[in-house]
């Protein structure tokens, strides 16, 4: 299960955590993601690693966000979510995207990178 490498950013100060989501993988796959959308945050295991898959929904958990200036965008993940599902991410750990289809819906997997990648 290849994928793009990023980053997961937890900061103790503030609480806030997020993954930055380079825009270079959802373009060219015809992700229609526009600053201020609905993402919803599905626990799901794959191929045996547990991790989240985000999907486009009418009303999701959180807003996926686009800065035009930077061309950055990230989505913010709550961290009871990480927690209530055993998900041990700490700030800086390398997490892998994965675009995949999951009963029916496209959306990206993440999950964190281990020693078997």
């Amino acid at each position: 299960m290849n994928g793009l490498e990023t980053r997961y950013l937890h900061y103790e100060k503030s609480g806030k955590s997020e993954v930055t989501i380079p825009r270079k993988i959802l373009k060219p796959s015809g992700f229609d993601w526009q600053k201020g959308d609905n993402i919803s945050l599905i626990v799901k295991e794959l191929e045996g690693k547990k991790g989240l898959f985000l999907t486009k929904e009418k009303e999701g958990d959180i807003r996926y966000l686009h800065y035009k200036k930077t061309n950055r965008s990230s989505v913010t993940i709550p961290r009871a979510i990480l927690e209530f599902n055993n998900l041990d991410w700490k700030h800086g750990d390398i997490i892998i995207l994965v675009l995949k289809e999951i009963e029916g819906k496209k959306g990206l997997f993440l999950r964190k990178k281990d020693d078997n990648y």
